[in-house]
């Protein structure tokens, strides 16, 4: 619902969502089953790293199967680097204390609770995606945007409910 595809615009892009979401599922299970004696400040660089050599095998990969990405399209993936200021740097180091602090912390999360508490939580991104992109970018989401996200988070709160054990009486 979010991504509202069409015919139109069906690619393999759009399957790009939910094989990231698959992905995050699986780490978050895997770590609290194989991860629990591994340092949460080993496992927030080892995840680093794994990303950083993942974007740069797929940027590759990019460039080498559609060239025209890479020369006519303007993006900010493909983009040269600029000219930082010092405040620019300034901030991108405090940006980079920040995400350190919050990799770390998710990771003990994940390593000390389960998955389905701290999936919870992790659905707060969905209310600040929302807001930052309402107060930076001035984009309203359509209803069926807020119907998707909406969803998202009601699944999240029902999985973290308690389960309860209903046996059916047989005759």
């Amino acid at each position: 619902m979010a991504v509202q595809p069409n015919p139109e615009n069906v690619s393999p892009a759009l399957l790009l969502p939910f094989g990231a979401a698959a992905c995050y599922a699986m780490s978050a299970v895997l770590t609290r089953a194989h991860c629990r004696n591994e340092t949460s400040l080993g496992m927030a660089i080892n995840l680093n790293l794994c990303l950083t050599a993942g974007s740069g095998i797929a940027l590759v990969v990019i460039a080498g199967i559609s060239p025209e990405i890479t020369s006519t399209t303007p993006s900010f993936l493909m983009d040269g680097w600029r000219t930082l200021s010092l405040t620019d740097f300034g901030i991108i180091c405090l940006l980079a204390v920040f995400m350190t602090y919050i990799a770390v912390s998710v990771a003990h999360a994940y390593k000390t609770s389960t998955s389905v508490t701290v999936g919870l939580f992790d659905n707060a991104y969905l209310v600040f995606a929302v807001i930052w992109s309402i107060m930076l970018f001035g984009d309203i989401p359509n209803p069926m945007s807020l119907a998707g996200i909406t969803l998202l988070a009601g699944a999240a709160v029902m999985s973290a409910l308690p389960r309860r054990n209903i046996r059916l009486k047989t005759s």
